[in-house]
């Protein structure tokens, strides 16, 4: 009986949480693209050390959690409201620091956050920016200088 249960759920969770993971793939990879564009157009020493916003199995598997966080605590339509927000982001042009603090309240609620420590996912983009040389680079007087607004 567990098994036909789990069958069930997985056959209709599935299929929604692929659309839902590359949906939240290619937002973060353009929000990331927006975000690294207007760095390097502040400090364009940074621009050899940016990390690539493509994603790994790191990221996917990180991404999965992510959305399987936000759907326990918000449900579906949390999931779909968090997504609507990021691919919005995403092609928003980022043209100021402070524009960064403005960022649209899905993406850095309570329930947004608590998913992000949970899975991880700002740790492995950090080790990616360390692994670059990018983290390093953004600690220089100088850089941090060129990003204010």
């Amino acid at each position: 009986m567990k098994r036909i249960v789990l069958a069930g759920f997985l056959a209709l969770s599935t299929p929604a949480l692929a659309d839902d993971l590359t949906r939240l793939e290619a937002a973060t990879e353009a929000a990331t693209r927006q975000l690294n564009a207007f760095l390097v157009s502040r400090a364009p020493e940074l621009g050899p050390v940016m990390p690539s916003e493509a994603w790994d199995s790191r990221f996917r598997n990180a991404g999965r959690c992510f959305l399987n966080e936000i759907a326990r605590q918000k449900g579906d339509a949390g999931v779909a409201t968090y997504l609507n927000a990021l691919e919005g982001w995403g092609q928003t042009k980022i043209t100021s620091m402070s524009q960064l603090g403005r960022m649209p309240a899905p993406l850095v609620d309570a329930a947004a956050q608590s998913a992000a420590k949970t899975c991880k996912t700002i740790e492995l983009a950090t080790f990616r920016m360390y692994q670059s040389g990018m983290l390093q680079m953004m600690q220089d007087p100088a850089v941090i200088e060129k990003l204010k607004d």
